[in-house]
């Protein structure tokens, strides 16, 4: 292969890019995007500090995409996607170079094609396959959002890459310089996401074909050693770095009595002079620079002792001892080898130079921005904000089963703070008791179920088979076996794996049930079998996402994998071991309980891409076969041609459900929530989705930042709460009177209440609760020496209402001061109060009603803090007011109708009426509060006669939300009832009509269905025959039934008896 295919190979690569960029670009989201995208825009548009562990360096990427935007901040969303969609593209063209350079192999170990082929097959293959990976569902996903998974797909391209260009180096003397380009690019991968470190095994496999002659234990020993290489890269130098610099500043500061940042900088100077002495000694061998050398080396390994020795963990020292030892004598090698210690020390010195973008996460916490998730602004900051301390731990390969018997605790590792008065770090939480000890009798290995929420523990059992086990029954090895193969790898792993080469039902998320979110195959035969019968679909379960691809990617990768095999084991090793450590690897580590909050096919897009290599070298087995009856150069062209139906399809059938252009849903829905708002409001939010927008609206473009959004999930953590007392942007600091002994980690986590007695249920005073703490912070606590637990008398609470200061608010235009409460009372419910909901309680109680508050309507009912009956909707949210329970109109929640109707008029757009685009089940979830809102105000209107009011509330609400992308639901059939009160008879039988077709054909497609599919949808089936039964009581004259199309009285009893024959047999209703 000369230099005529080198020119080739370059413009084929970006020729590819240039096709998936333009694809990328064309179906590129606008705005922000759900889930973290939001945090991650505003995050580098400003360079604040996200969720740990932090990706710094997609930071300072969005922040330079962000710049060309000249100041027009509602393109900033769109720059920083058009970040992801170029390393998507520079990924598809590196995965074409990749090809390419495997290609290269299989040339170089056959005798049977024609030479002047070669170059035209590999690009064939390079082309086939690199496109067929840019049009796959899961990677398509990450291209057009603005998330990490993106640049990360592009730092494994680049390193697979650049490894497979190493070995293809001819000059060996240079070649080196290939590895210390992949060490520099896993250093700058850090700062993105770790998943690019599962790449090493593959990496050191190269190099052992490269070095020596292969063996099966030779072969074996390699793999060992890339596992090797990514722990100590996961447990050792990422984390222990910046634990040594932590525990050089936490003794030089406590013990030695130096001033703060005294340590980190001798540590620093440390490693400075490890790497520097070390580089001198192999330019210029002189014993002074060797004597260095031993000596940082030495120290190092001291402080690696030290700390364990400083914190009491002796099991860990030991471990470490074994680790030392062992380096030691690695090191002992590499001194005797100038050129290798030279590779490894510069290896390390780039890896460091990439890993250092962390610093920035330092830099800016200490500019204190209003995002600063954990606020590391020093090295033992930056450390607990590595280790995720705020997500805990899971067990990995040995530890308890969700019912094994816990017999006590031990103390954790504890957290400092600094304390500038007394200039020294002091424990912020001495993490007693932090870590659970079980009895060692019912410790486990490969320990798959371990959770102990009950909502996991059901799903443990239902997907191990052991739904009908006694309770007490501890799952054995077989047990756990079932769960990993049925669940963690068939349902989390396979599943995503046939989505993205053999075909997808729907949008929507697979949970137990199975009856959504499937792989099919387009192939009816097959998919009958999957998911029933797919044909005949009603309307509200046909999906945009429906894609067949009729297993042809599938296949044609299977061709591939087969003929690499054959024709270069040791090259399909390499890229196997890339596709089992981006795939099932992650499984296993993972370790996932069920149900998972969102599907997780993002994860394993590496693992995707590896068997689109497989893919491009798939065409090579076509090109065998044809060969054998046409002239070569038809067979390579026909087998190229036929080879393209492969991305072509991908292309064609993914595009519909990953075209975002022009969709601008949630930034709709996240203004509609600010504008929802009162001025100076307080808002507590609950989850990602109802909280990362609203970051985005506020920080990227500057809307409504006098409301202070309060996330609940965020509520119990003490940093979180210190930011919430500052003032940010227009929002004054929020009134917490709660002192640090009270909201610092480890303190008044969960405080235990008591069993309500139903005969004498006695409030206790919010007020006096309040007061106690303020005055003595352990008053409440079950244990002095245990600040984590509390309890208080009482699960029912009172709070007194100061009349003139809710009639100096807002509200007093909007309420009469005769409904206002003298008290509010309310239940907590559950058995515990978390340190969130303690916050909640203390800034409602302080606020005096100076500040509206409102509460996001996507909170379980839990994160309401049993306040839900003193809630108003006020927009899409629910506003708390003090009014008397009694005038809530029989628990239905009452509104303004006036404020209402004009929210919802004139300032609330959330339109999902367009089906040209795309609405995935994430979006189409945020229709609830916007229904719920209209159904509450035309009901209010309707109790004014406001008729006309009425009749308009609930048009715009039907024509903004088209029942072609969200299904009719209960507040439809309540809008129906409206609109027949008010007076508009046709507009209300129209509705009804179309609602009755609607469960028809759902349920006429339910009852089609084999009992085993039908089961699926039993959830379904009641919610349907439930619309039914709420339409015939609304159309229960004989005058309204008569222009009805069809009765829904008869439809529901000929389906109820249907039902009943479905599932009872013989049996009547």
């Amino acid at each position: 292969m000369g230099a005529t295919f080198k020119k080739l190979n370059i413009a084929g690569g970006w020729l590819v890019f240039l096709i998936s960029f333009t694809v990328y670009f064309l179906t590129l989201e606008p705005s922000v995007s759900l889930w973290d995208c939001g945090e991650y825009i505003s995050t580098a548009f400003k360079l604040q500090v996200g969720h740990p562990p932090g990706a710094p360096l997609f930071q300072l990427l969005g922040r330079l995409f962000s710049l060309f935007t000249f100041g027009q901040v509602e393109k900033v969303a769109l720059s920083i996607n058009i970040l992801s969609a170029l390393a998507s593209a520079f990924t598809v063209m590196f995965l074409f170079w990749t090809i390419t350079l495997l290609a290269r192999r299989l040339f170089l170990k056959s005798i049977e094609l024609d030479t002047a082929l070669h170059p035209w097959l590999a690009l064939a293959m390079g082309f086939v396959g690199s496109m067929a990976y840019a049009f796959t569902d899961s990677f398509w996903f990450s291209a057009v959002e603005g998330e990490v998974y993106a640049l990360s797909s592009l730092f494994t391209a680049i390193v697979f890459w650049a490894a497979l260009r190493w070995e293809a180096d001819e000059n060996d003397l240079k070649n080196n310089r290939w590895l210390l380009l992949i060490a520099y690019l896993i250093g700058l991968s850090i700062g993105v996401h770790l998943l690019n470190l599962l790449t090493i095994p593959a990496i050191v496999l190269i190099y052992y074909f490269r070095k020596w002659h292969p063996n099966p234990w030779g072969t074996l020993a390699a793999i060992a050693i890339g596992f090797a290489l990514v722990a100590f890269l996961l447990y050792g130098i990422i984390p222990m770095t910046v634990q040594l610099f932590a525990f050089s500043e936490l003794f030089a500061v406590n013990m030695l009595q130096m001033p703060f940042n005294t340590g980190s900088l001798l540590f620093a100077i440390i490693l400075v002079g490890l790497i520097t002495t070390g580089l001198l000694y192999v330019y210029r061998p002189k014993k002074i620079f060797l004597g260095l050398f031993l000596f940082f080396s030495f120290s190092v390994g001291v402080m690696v002792l030290g700390d364990s020795i400083y914190f009491g963990e002796w099991k860990n020292f030991i471990i470490r001892s074994g680790a030392i030892l062992l380096l030691g004598f690695l090191l002992f090698v590499f001194i005797r080898r100038p050129r290798l210690l030279h590779t490894a020390l510069l290896s390390l010195t780039f890896l460091l130079i990439g890993y250092s973008s962390f610093l920035i996460i330092i830099i800016r916490a200490n500019a204190n921005p209003p995002i600063n998730e954990n606020s590391p602004t020093d090295a033992l900051g930056l450390l607990a904000y590595l280790n995720r301390e705020q997500y805990g731990d899971w067990p990995l390969l040995y530890g308890p089963n969700y019912n094994s018997e816990r017999i006590g605790n031990k103390d954790g590792r504890p957290t400092y703070m600094k304390d500038r008065l007394a200039g020294r770090y002091i424990v912020k939480n001495s993490h007693r008791g932090w870590i659970e000890i079980y009895d060692p009798g019912q410790m486990v290995f490969f320990p798959r179920m371990y959770s102990t929420r009950q909502e996991h523990i059901e799903e443990y059992r239902y997907w191990s088979g052991l739904s009908g086990a006694p309770v007490d029954y501890h799952p054995r090895f077989s047990d756990r076996l079932r769960f990993f193969f049925n669940y963690q790898l068939s349902h989390m792993y396979w599943r995503y794996f046939m989505w993205n080469f053999s075909g997808r039902q729907n949008d929507r998320q697979g949970l137990a049930d199975k009856a959504d979110g499937n792989w099919l195959t387009g192939i009816p035969l097959i998919d009958k079998q999957l998911a029933g019968d797919q044909r005949n679909l009603p309307g509200h379960l046909e999906s945009k996402a429906y894609n067949r691809f009729y297993l042809l990617p599938l296949l044609l990768g299977l061709l591939g994998l087969f003929y690499h095999y054959h024709r270069d084991p040791e090259g399909w090793l390499v890229v196997a071991l890339v596709f089992f450590m981006t795939g099932i690897a992650i499984v296993i580590f993972l370790n996932q309980y069920s149900p998972q909050p969102r599907e997780r096919d993002y994860s394993y897009v590496a693992s995707f891409y590896a068997f689109a290599i497989w893919i491009g070298i798939g065409v090579g087995q076509i090109f065998k076969w044809l060969r054998k009856i046409l002239r070569p150069q038809r067979a390579l062209l026909l087998a190229f041609l036929s080879s393209l139906v492969v991305p072509a399809l991908l292309l064609a059938e993914n595009f519909d459900d990953h075209d975002r252009s022009g969709r601008y849903t949630v930034r709709q829905m996240a203004k509609a929530y600010l504008d929802s708002c009162a001025p100076n409001a307080i808002l507590f939010t609950h989850g990602d989705n109802d909280t990362f927008p609203l970051w985005y609206m506020q920080e990227v473009e500057g809307y409504r930042t006098d409301v202070r959004v309060c996330n609940l999930s965020l509520l119990g953590l003490d940093w979180y709460i210190e930011q919430m007392k500052r003032k940010v942007y227009n929002s004054d600091p929020l009134p917490v009177s709660l002192g640090f002994n009270c909201i610092k980690s480890g303190s008044y986590e969960a405080v235990l209440l008591p069993e309500v007695d139903t005969l004498d249920p006695q409030p206790y005073s919010l007020e006096e609760i309040f007061e106690g703490l303020t005055f003595n912070p352990s008053a409440y606590l079950l244990d002095s020496l245990d600040e984590s637990l509390a309890f208080f008398p009482s699960a029912i609470f009172s709070m007194g209402v100061d009349k003139n200061a809710v009639r100096a608010s807002d509200l007093e235009k909007w309420i009469e001061l005769r409904e206002i409460a003298d008290e509010m009372v309310f239940e907590i419910p559950g058995r515990y109060l978390d340190k969130a909901g303690l916050v909640v309680l203390d800034i409602i109680l302080h606020n005096q009603w100076k500040r509206p508050i409102y509460f996001g309507p996507e909170a379980a009912n839990e994160a309401f803090y049993g306040l839900d009956r003193y809630f108003r909707t006020e927009g899409i949210l629910y506003r708390l007011c003090p009014l008397k329970p009694d005038t809530l109109q029989g628990g239905q929640l009452v509104v303004n109708a006036e404020r209402n109707y004009s929210l919802l008029m004139d300032k609330i757009a959330l339109m999902m009426n367009d089906p040209s685009h795309f609405y995935p089940q994430d979006l189409r979830r945020s229709y609830f509060p916007h229904r719920s809102a209209t159904v509450a105000t035309a009901r209010q209107l309707l109790n004014l006669k406001q008729y006309a009011r009425v009749i308009e509330v609930c048009k715009r609400s039907l024509e903004d939300i088209s029942p072609a992308i969200v299904p009719y639901d209960y507040y439809s059939v309540q809008m129906a009832g409206l609109l027949l009160k008010a007076g508009d008879t046709a507009t209300s039988l129209n509705l009804g009509n179309e609602i009755t077709r609607q469960c028809k054909e759902s349920l006429n497609y339910y009852f089609s269905l084999p009992q085993v599919f039908t089961l699926r949808y039993e959830q379904d089936i009641h919610i349907n025959l439930g619309l039914l039964t709420l339409l015939s009581k609304i159309y229960s004259d004989e005058l309204l039934l008569s222009r009805l199309e069809e009765n829904p009285d008869e439809t529901f009893n000929h389906f109820l008896q249907l039902y009943y024959n479905h599932f009872y047999k013989d049996t009547s209703p």
